[in-house]
């Protein structure tokens, strides 16, 4: 019964590594080949968390190269938060194949898979 315990955890947890994996090729994939975008922030909220604390978002939209539009929420640092207003424009990179694979450019930078450039 133990070692079933363990093969179970064993393969959970090597489940999890793989998507955490892939996720993070995924988006050094998007820094390296996504396509570059003018997006609109659309709302900024927050959400408060009994044990972690606040936690920032932006709610952005942008035209894709083939003309659909595209809205997500991503969470951003505090002072990315203050810095931005409602109207502000951002740079999003998007994967032309999965566009509702995109994120901001500053969170690609934040990330260390960037240059950080400075917004306008």
């Amino acid at each position: 019964m133990e070692t079933l315990a363990i093969l179970l955890f064993a393969a959970i947890a090597g489940s999890i590594w793989y998507r955490q994996s892939q996720s993070r090729e995924r988006i050094r994939a998007l820094a390296t080949n996504g396509s570059r975008v003018q997006a609109r922030i659309l709302n900024k909220f927050t959400r408060s968390r009994p044990k972690s604390g606040k936690r920032y978002f932006i709610e952005y939209e942008f035209q894709a190269g083939d003309g659909s539009m595209h809205t997500r929420k991503q969470p951003v640092t505090a002072q990315e938060y203050l810095d931005y207003d409602i109207g502000h424009a951002i740079t999003v990179l998007y994967d032309p194949n999965a566009v509702g694979h995109n994120r901001p450019e500053s969170y690609l930078a934040r990330k260390g898979l960037l240059e950080r450039r400075k917004a306008h």
